[in-house]
């Protein structure tokens, strides 16, 4: 039985494609990382998985051995691919971008998306319905959306998914699971949507919210509402003595915009809006 990189090299010939740079593609041809990956999903046979660039097909063949797979690929080469090798009536094959479709519904994400694409994934994924993810990012990328207030990490995004979901760090994967090999080190993480930070009053205006609070990341949370007054009033509908009293009574007033924590954005953001 031959190995998952013969595999893909005899693929590459029958079917006349290459890793396309401006895709960031980087297959996977590690098995024991792939069967890791569905087993940590904990797959059902009425499972309706979602995988976002399914590539060569690999984890999409291993997916389709527990529940029925809807995947996304935009490159027409693999397109031709994955319909010639994976003839399965559980497989549903969507050939548009993830980022501009309306996402069908789906009960766990199991996907190693391009990197290129990571941050607007997870933003993506902070307005479906589902029960679990396993995701496979760049190290670098896992470690922003887990970073606490005051590091330099400390964002928006990291904001956002802490607020949305329970994240598990996994497994560290090497170069060595993908051709071409990137230049750095892989994390699989697990998400679980929960919110562990209380409830916003709007989630859709509470994304947008910590994304215009983080322009101001430098400045205090006073100057930086002071300097969204603007947005305040026509996103969130903000009442100018909510505004004064959030000021005089806030604790975080004179904190830092990126030393504030996730329970007191959702806090002062609930706090301010009146949408």
């Amino acid at each position: 039985m031959k190995g998952l990189f013969e595999e893909l090299q005899y693929l590459m010939a029958r079917y006349r494609f290459r890793p396309l740079k401006r895709l960031s593609q980087h297959f996977l041809v590690s098995e024991t990382l792939i069967e890791s990956m569905a087993k940590q999903a904990s797959l059902k046979d009425d499972d309706v998985v979602l995988e976002i660039g399914c590539g060569t097909g690999f984890l999409t063949r291993e997916l389709l051995k527990h529940s029925s797979v809807i995947g996304f690929e935009i490159d027409e080469s693999l397109q031709g691919l994955l319909e010639a090798e994976i003839q399965n009536p559980s497989f549903t094959l969507l050939k548009e971008s993830v980022l501009k479709a309306e996402l069908p519904k789906f009960s766990k994400i199991v996907s190693a998306p391009p990197y290129s694409i990571s941050s607007e994934i997870m933003h993506l994924l902070f307005k479906q319905d589902f029960k679990l993810g396993i995701l496979l990012f760049e190290k670098a990328f896992v470690e922003k959306i887990l970073s606490m207030p005051g590091f330099k990490d400390y964002c928006s995004t990291a904001v956002l998914s802490q607020y949305f979901f329970s994240i598990k760090p996994l497994e560290v994967v090497k170069p060595e699971a993908f051709f071409p090999k990137p230049k750095t080190e892989s994390q699989l993480i697990s998400i679980i949507p929960e919110k562990k930070f209380g409830n916003a009053k709007n989630d859709l205006l509470f994304e947008e919210f910590a994304k215009q609070l983080f322009r101001f990341k430098n400045k205090n949370f006073a100057k930086a509402l002071q300097h969204s007054q603007a947005f305040l009033k026509a996103k969130l509908k903000t009442r100018n003595n909510a505004f004064e009293e959030f000021l005089d009574s806030s604790s975080i007033s004179q904190t830092k915009v990126h030393l504030v924590e996730v329970k007191e954005f959702v806090q002062a953001f609930n706090s301010l809006c009146n949408a």
